[in-house]
């Protein structure tokens, strides 16, 4: 093998190599992406859940309108008979661009 067939196929191996290296790196960042869209989907579908939950067992509620940063307040009592357990009161939040449920 020549010196100038040497450097040729060592010029080819470097663009294969740098390619290759190219393709591992988005492959990477695409599975961190896919990765965060899934946990953000799972994240919304569990306060799909809580708020569907906490819907169906409330009694009247309220859903703030303006500035006010409670989104949403829900309450039942099960304190009377023939329950006899505690009553809720459930509010939904927004604090530093998350959701927060306090329950009380």
């Amino acid at each position: 093998m020549t010196l100038i067939e040497l450097t040729i196929s060592l010029v080819i191996f470097s663009f294969l190599l740098l390619a290759l290296s190219f393709v591992s790196v988005q492959l990477i960042k695409m599975t961190l992406r896919s990765r965060n869209h899934l946990i953000a989907v799972r994240e919304v579908q569990a306060v799909g859940t809580w708020i569907s939950r906490d819907g169906q067992q409330s009694e009247p509620y309220y859903i703030s309108t303006g500035a006010d940063p409670v989104i949403l307040r829900l309450g039942w009592d099960y304190s009377a008979p023939p329950y006899l357990l505690d009553s809720y009161r459930i509010t939904y939040k927004l604090q530093d661009n998350k959701l927060i449920r306090d329950e009380i």
